[in-house]
């Protein structure tokens, strides 16, 4: 999405240069675990996870991020 939008993520209160290369995003987290806390934490509320490593999950958040985030992107 970045060669057609511009797009930034807040990580916290500041967003830096740093905030940018941290989220260049291979974490590596287990999908699993996050999930779990995820639905506890949620109560029931949606929400969806992704996976670049395999690719999984991303057509989602594309999706939301130019149907809710990018009104005029449409």
């Amino acid at each position: 999405m970045r060669d057609k939008y511009n797009i930034a993520v807040v990580t916290n209160d500041i967003y830096t240069r740093e905030d940018a290369e941290f989220l260049t995003p291979l974490v590596g987290a287990s999908l699993a675990v996050m999930g779990e806390d995820t639905r506890r934490m949620r109560k029931g509320r949606p929400f969806t996870s992704t996976n670049l490593k395999e690719g999984t999950g991303l057509r989602p958040v594309i999706n939301f991020i130019i149907e809710h985030g990018m009104p005029d992107a449409r």
